[in-house]
């Protein structure tokens, strides 16, 4: 039987809380879909390579994989979604708890509003997406950015979205994959929705460390050829993490830099999420 949701969790697992809090997310995901059996499959990816050997174990409802190779953030996404086919996907994070009727909110919506081809919940602590009721409820609320509309630590896609937009671009290791997808999901002309009536908490205090394994330059001697943007001070903040800097190289190198990623996103969103015109894509952002 097919599943009707096929979950992927990224985790860690090197010490009891990591593996007691991916024990946590999955459990709840598992109580979730309690009253409706058979439709759900998890796969967890591991990226601690000597799993075999560390003591811990996981459920026999979820799939595991331990990849042979240094984590990479859509590699390891890949590899979860490879050889399962349902008719939604969920990318998550492995510190996170999902209220009970989380996904029946999204399909719901999903069945009301076949033009919107990916989803998030929303995370009920979270300041940024709490903002965006601060006009009155709505049952959707649209845009593609990471953290508001786009809750990188829990996205919902169409199976058709999938296949339009996948494989996820490896070069992202960690930093900027969910600003890929979205700019991946706007050179598509495909819609975000973020649903205010499904609920998944983020428990974004207990880290799963997956930033410190994303291997970069010395910050000490920065690369050839940094762009000159990137040497005002008030881009410190990303200069001085090697991951980060490498994530935002390749997102630029795809996207264009920022002021470029800034007014194609501006004129993407007002003409297709505003106006409703999807010709102009295919000038605003090239696939690349």
């Amino acid at each position: 039987m097919k599943p009707v949701l096929h979950a992927v969790i990224l985790a860690k697992t090197v010490n009891d809380s990591l593996h007691a809090m991916t024990l946590a997310a999955a459990d709840s995901l598992r109580r979730s879909f309690a009253h409706r059996p058979g439709t759900l499959s998890i796969t967890i990816v591991e990226s601690n390579r000597d799993f075999a050997g560390s003591g811990y174990a996981y459920p026999d409802y979820v799939r595991l994989l331990v990849p042979d190779e240094p984590f990479n953030f859509n590699r390891f996404l890949n590899l979860g979604l490879e050889s399962v086919t349902a008719d939604y996907y969920a990318l998550c994070n492995n510190d996170i708890d999902f209220a009970p009727d989380w996904f029946d909110a999204i399909e719901r919506m999903a069945g009301l509003m076949p033009e919107v081809g990916s989803f998030s919940p929303m995370c009920p602590d979270w300041p940024r997406q709490q903002s965006l009721l601060a006009g009155g409820s709505r049952p959707v609320i649209m845009g593609y950015r990471p953290s508001f509309e786009l809750s990188g630590w829990c996205i919902v896609l169409r199976q058709a979205t999938w296949r339009a937009i996948g494989p996820f671009d490896e070069a992202f290791r960690f930093y900027f994959a969910d600003d890929d997808y979205a700019m991946t999901l706007r050179a598509h002309n495909i819609r975000h929705a973020l649903v205010p009536a499904s609920h998944v908490r983020h428990l974004e205090h207990q880290k799963t460390s997956h930033q410190t394994d994303v291997p970069g330059h010395d910050v000490a001697k920065p690369p050839s050829g940094l762009p000159l943007l990137l040497r005002f001070r008030r881009y410190r903040w990303l200069t001085s993490n090697p991951g980060m800097l490498d994530g935002y190289l390749a997102f630029s190198r795809k996207w264009g830099n920022m002021l470029v990623y800034a007014l194609r996103r501006t004129l993407h969103d007002a003409t297709f999420l505003r106006l409703g015109l999807k010709w102009p894509t295919r000038l605003i952002i090239p696939r690349p």
